[in-house]
């Protein structure tokens, strides 16, 4: 493999265009999943405090409005907007009824199916048009850098806890 002035990339040229490349296909796979969506009032506001939601649980608004980084008045607008379209519901702390809880409703769900469903069509339309050589190197590698993913994140949480015992702040 050649760089556009004819010489062999190096590791860094090469790992800049790999993530050019995977941020272009990712991109491309969220419009797809995303398009139609639209039509169902669901913005990309929404689409992010769902997909919080749907990686950490239920939350209480507070600990939302820290995620999103925006005011808890701020969430707690965004979250009646989202209610009244059935994405999420308000849910009551057992413990002490005053804190709301903010959790993914079923529709809510079936959002995230139906873009998952997208996403997975979307690369499956993709993939069919490489060869099976093609695949199995996409196949190899992807295996590779999902393996490294995960030991940056075993990394970063021991880095995390280690400065957490020392007292300072997590950045």
């Amino acid at each position: 493999m050649t760089s556009a002035t004819g010489a062999t990339p190096d590791a860094k040229e090469l790992a800049a265009e790999i993530i050019e490349a995977l941020a272009a296909a990712r991109g491309a796979a969220a419009a797809s999943g995303y398009r139609n969506l639209v039509g169902r009032a669901v913005s990309m506001t929404h689409m992010h405090v769902l997909a919080t939601l749907r990686a950490r649980g239920p939350m209480r608004m507070s600990e939302l409005a820290e995620a999103l980084d925006v005011s808890v008045a701020n969430v707690t607008g965004i979250v009646s907007r989202m209610e009244e379209r059935a994405l999420v519901e308000r849910l009551r702390d057992e413990r002490d009824r005053r804190v709301v809880i903010a959790a993914l409703s079923d529709e809510g769900r079936r959002v995230f199916e139906e873009m998952d469903r997208r996403t997975h069509d979307f690369f499956e339309g993709v993939l069919s048009h490489l060869s099976v050589d093609e695949m199995t190197q996409l196949r190899n590698g992807m295996r590779a850098v999902f393996r490294e993913a995960k030991r940056a994140a075993a990394r970063k949480r021991t880095e995390q806890a280690r400065d957490e015992k020392k007292g300072r702040p997590n950045e």
